[in-house]
């Protein structure tokens, strides 16, 4: 079966905690920036930011997802 139509989103998520949480182990990443690979900041950018919301530690997460959409009505092709 042949999808009728794909579709690929890039994006670049950015989730800030503290290294106090990590070594307590009750880190949770919270997602505070999200865009377009080629709207993102650079890591250093990114750092001033967090620093100033009274974090110290962030990840990067760039991903892709791809979206495929199929018709009921050509299960039998």
């Amino acid at each position: 079966m042949k999808p009728f139509d794909t579709e690929t989103h890039s994006y670049v998520q950015v989730y800030v905690y503290n290294a106090e949480e990590i070594a307590e182990g009750t880190a949770e990443p919270k997602l505070v920036y999200v865009c377009d690979p080629k709207d993102a900041m650079s890591p250093a950018e990114v750092a001033i930011k967090v620093k100033r919301a009274g974090f110290d530690t962030f990840e990067i997460v760039e991903g892709t997802e791809i979206t495929k959409r199929y018709l009921v009505s050509d299960l039998n092709k």
